[in-house]
Parts: C-alpha cells; sequence; structure tokens
C-alpha cells in the first residue's frame, strides 16, 4: 500500500501542523488527518469513516487510474485524498 498522503491544513489564514489540533483517522478509503474542533465535516469522517457517503461512492465509480483531478475546495481535503487514493495505481 502507498504511504498516505501528507499534507498541511489551512485554517484562519494559517497553517496548522497536523500534530497540533488535528488527529488521525481510518477513512474507508485510508488514513487521513481531521480538525479536532471541526462540527462538521471532520466529525463525520471521525465517527463514520466517511463524509458524504453518496457522493464518495459516486466520486469511486467515476474515477479511474491514471486521471488527473483538480480539487477547488477548503477543510480537510477529504475529496482530494479520495481523488488522489482512487487515481494513483499502487493503490488498487
Amino acid at each position: 500500500m502507498v504511504p498516505y498522503l501528507r499534507y498541511r491544513i489551512l485554517r484562519k489564514s494559517r497553517a496548522i501542523e497536523a500534530e497540533d489540533d488535528c488527529q488521525l483517522v481510518q477513512s474507508f478509503f485510508g488514513p487521513i488527518y481531521t480538525l479536532i474542533d471541526d462540527a462538521e465535516v471532520s466529525r463525520r469522517v471521525r465517527e463514520n469513516g466517511f463524509y458524504d457517503l453518496s457522493l464518495s461512492l459516486c466520486l469511486c465509480r467515476l474515477l479511474r487510474v491514471g486521471m488527473r483531478v483538480v480539487n477547488v475546495g477548503a477543510n480537510i481535503g477529504y475529496f482530494a485524498v479520495l481523488a488522489g487514493r482512487m487515481t494513483h495505481r499502487d493503490v488498487r
């Protein structure tokens, strides 16, 4: 299995290192850092292993190995990590 993606979470115009206000959890597609004080996305990933199941499954069906994906978004990068996992050659 390829190592999970390490990334910085941007919040309040500053970068927060994973050790500060984050928790590493196991999502249904692999490890991801979540914000401890996030009441929406991070909380759902910690509790369920996913954020939005129907959208996550839809992306999993659409994405293929080798595809390029542009994620223009915010928060913890849930869909960016999901897309990275689904389009990387060593994951499947």
